[in-house]
């Protein structure tokens, strides 16, 4: 049974999401955001930014931290206008609709649909054109996961020998031998360290449609849909992975879409949550 009910955390007004497998906290007063993400009674897997000193600004937008929904591909400005008004939000039979006002700028309304069923999360993404002209856009769901733990980015797999299996997307600062990334047997490592200020991101065609973030003992695990002939932003990323010093995101993307006035493109994650039955370290400290 799906337990909804509102709540105030660090001092916003939220609601809480449960039910006997995973505990979600959103945020009523900007985003949507999903604030909180864990195994009930656990703590969070996602990254919380600290504003105890320095409050958010309203004109400014912030990572907040947890997931949060853009546009890309990111040129520019593009993706990040501010998020920090209130949304509108209903309740439903197994979670909860937040939707926000329509971006200034881009005339890309945001709209993000949770439900709760046996433990498992499906998000579902929303971006809908409001403005007057055609948008070519791809639907970017972006997690920032807590510090300190690793992601798992499951590879392709080519019967052939004689066919390349995958390629890599970089960015300009990414370096491939950064000591924080393994390349091994049908997957890549990412370490992620709170002592290391590098920036590290990489893309890729996820054809297996799912990856996961480890920390003290519990799996993040999300889940979506590659769709093989489709056009896809960074090289043909539909999944990517960043991080500095502060978090790592684990993110997933939709094809590119051309949205005309009021049209709609959706993306969908699965997520859930396991409990490793005894944590193992030996792939954290490579």
């Amino acid at each position: 049974m799906v337990d909804v009910k509102r709540i105030e955390w660090k001092d916003w007004q939220c609601l809480h999401i449960s039910d006997e497998g995973l505990e979600l906290i959103v945020s009523l007063e900007f985003g949507p955001r999903i604030l909180f993400c864990s195994y009930p009674g656990g703590e969070n897997m996602f990254y919380e930014e600290d504003f105890s000193v320095f409050p958010p600004a309203k004109d400014t937008w912030h990572h907040y931290g947890g997931h949060r929904l853009w546009h890309g591909p990111q040129v520019g400005d593009r993706p990040n206008e501010p998020d920090n008004d209130l949304l509108s939000w209903q309740i439903t039979e197994c979670g909860v609709v937040l939707c926000a006002k329509p971006e200034p700028r881009s005339h890309i309304q945001k709209e993000i649909s949770i439900e709760l069923v046996n433990g498992k999360a499906t998000i579902s993404h929303f971006l809908t054109n409001t403005g007057v002209w055609d948008v070519s856009l791809t639907v970017w769901a972006i997690s920032q996961m807590a510090p300190g733990g690793m992601a798992v980015l499951p590879l392709p797999r080519n019967p052939s020998r004689y066919l390349p299996t995958y390629a890599i997307a970089c960015w300009p600062f990414t370096k491939l031998d950064d000591p924080r990334v393994r390349f091994q047997d049908g997957q890549i490592l990412v370490r992620h360290d709170c002592d290391d200020d590098r920036m590290f991101k990489i893309g890729y065609a996820n054809l297996n449609g799912e990856a996961w973030y480890e920390k003290g003992g519990m799996r993040f695990i999300k889940s979506f849909v590659h769709q093989k002939d489709a056009e896809y932003s960074d090289f043909g990323s539909s999944c990517e992975c960043y991080m500095d010093r502060r978090f790592l995101e684990l993110e997933s993307l939709s094809p590119y879409c051309r949205l005309a006035p009021n049209d709609t493109a959706r993306h969908v994650e699965t997520w859930r949550i396991e409990r490793l039955p005894s944590y193992n370290r030996k792939n954290v400290l490579f």
